[in-house]
């Protein structure tokens, strides 16, 4: 199978020509489901996953014979997947008119955290006004603009869609999507489609020729996406108060006994300077928790209290000023 070699993990096919709707494993290791008229055996649109990707399905909607929907599940969010089948551009304005009625519900209806892709036969040419069409098209566009066209390129406008058929230049013989019986007409009408959002993730858009994919007039277009999805940074973890050095220098009751939040610059005090406190003799130990200026007298770093409130600061003052030689306890 074609889509083996070619490494293909989604297909959209367009012209299935079955009846109905369902699922059903077509050989070596891919699934179709499709969606089609009730009764005749006209337009029908499929969906091919591959063994990988069906395990990921989370809905099927088949919505027409010319519109189906399929919602997929990733490591980092959901994906949509849309196949169509557009009229005609020779077709009357009322059946596009339904056509892209019915296609612009569907994208309505897409979360905005999804990644949405179009796969399928638009019939449509685009426009080559890459200035006017910025956000919708790139620079190489090979054919004139048509009916169908202006309808695609307004569609992908509103719903902030990219076609990635028009991102990378390539030779003419990889550019085109169908050609004539007789080999001398050629257009760009099948359309691989994704977010813009997602655009940067399409590293590569092109057709295929030697894909044998049965009788038909159509090439095989391939686009190979990767994701760049950044980690959200994990927030970093509350500091975990030692309160070793207080145990070490004696009773401290009326300190444990207040709120953690409330001496926490106490304790950051003890723990950096704790060592050097150790080594000092009773007597020579300074009242470090008389104020700031004995603080910066002893070289010591001064402790912040500006995010506590006024009634606060005095009560840690009141409660941390010692009344003998001990540095931390009221008693000795």
């Amino acid at each position: 199978m074609e889509l083996k070699r070619f490494r293909i993990s989604i297909a959209g096919i367009t012209e299935t020509h079955l009846v109905g709707n369902g699922t059903d494993p077509i050989g070596e290791g891919y699934h179709l489901l499709w969606s089609g008229q009730t009764t005749t055996r006209r337009n029908g649109v499929g969906l091919v996953l591959d063994n990988k990707s069906i395990k990921c399905l989370l809905s099927f909607t088949p919505v027409s014979d010319r519109i189906a929907n399929a919602r997929l599940s990733h490591k980092q969010g959901k994906m949509t997947v849309l196949v169509c089948y557009a009229p005609t551009n020779e077709a009357d304005d009322e059946a596009k008119e339904t056509f892209y009625s019915a296609l612009a519900n569907e994208l309505s209806k897409i979360s905005p955290h999804d990644i949405v892709i179009l796969l399928g036969d638009m019939n449509a040419t685009v426009s080559d006004n890459h200035d006017l069409w910025r956000q919708v098209i790139g620079p190489v566009i090979p054919d004139p603009l048509n009916d169908n066209g202006l309808r695609l390129l307004q569609l992908c406008s509103m719903h902030n869609l990219v076609i990635t058929n028009t991102l990378f230049a390539r030779k003419d013989i990889h550019k085109y999507t169908w050609y004539s019986n007789d080999g001398r007409t050629k257009k760009m009408i099948d359309y691989i489609i994704v977010s813009q959002r997602w655009r940067s993730s399409i590293s590569n858009c092109r057709t295929y020729r030697s894909a044998e994919i049965g009788n038909t007039d159509h090439r095989l277009v391939v686009a190979n996406m990767r994701l760049r999805l950044q980690a959200q940074r994990s927030q970093p973890r509350p500091t975990k108060i030692d309160v070793s050095p207080i145990k070490r220098y004696g009773p401290s009751m009326p300190l444990m006994s207040r709120t953690a939040s409330t001496h926490s610059c106490h304790l950051k005090v003890l723990r950096t300077h704790g060592s050097r406190l150790r080594r000092m003799s009773w007597s020579q130990r300074p009242q470090i928790l008389e104020g700031r200026s004995v603080l910066r007298k002893h070289g010591f770093s001064s402790i912040r209290l500006t995010s506590l409130s006024r009634d606060a600061r005095q009560g840690f003052w009141a409660t941390c000023r010692p009344t003998g030689a001990s540095m931390v306890s009221a008693t000795s």
